[in-house]
């Protein structure tokens, strides 16, 4: 298997071969990281037929309990903490040429499980975001400014320390 550093390089070297001229580098991550972890999700789903079980045991329950008691029944059932029970993941999107209209979309995998959703068409924008800081990001208190400075008077006191060893003083 490869090394972490081998898998960031590929991921970055594709990043840079797709994405040129569509974004600007310091945006790739920003791109990468959503699918890369939609990607692995997929993965997960794909190992033992969890996609398919999941859809299975929707099928099989959807009309026999109340929405409520639905998501503990297919995550005992695929023995994982998230489940898809859409016919659509990265792999299905990627070969069908023939993409879906939003609107069919919304109405059929959105609405019936969030009833009070909606569509502001006039904040429409081609493509769309996932703030993944939003979920992931976990805030590190800044150094105060003295740990800082202490820090620099050590550097500053060891670097002197090299300056003279290096002119023999």
């Amino acid at each position: 298997m490869a090394n972490y550093q081998e898998l960031a390089n590929l991921v970055w070297n594709v990043a840079d071969d797709v994405l040129r001229g569509l974004f600007k580098p310091h945006e790739y991550g920003d791109i990468t990281l959503p699918f890369l972890v939609l990607r692995r999700l997929d993965c997960i789903l794909d190992e033992d037929g969890r996609k398919e079980i999941a859809i299975n045991t929707y099928n099989e329950f959807k009309d026999k309990v109340s929405d409520e008691m639905l998501p503990p029944i297919i995550l005992r059932a695929i023995n994982t903490s998230f489940y898809n029970t859409s016919q659509y993941d990265l792999s299905r999107l990627k070969d069908d040429p023939n993409y879906e209209d939003i609107d069919e979309y919304y109405h059929r995998e959105v609405k019936p499980h969030v009833p009070d959703s909606w569509i502001d068409r006039e904040r429409d924008k081609i493509g769309y975001e996932i703030n993944f800081n939003r979920y992931f990001y976990q805030y590190t208190p800044l150094r105060s400014l003295k740990e800082i400075a202490d820090e620099m008077l050590e550097l500053e006191r060891k670097s002197e320390g090299l300056l003279n060893e290096v002119l023999g003083l």
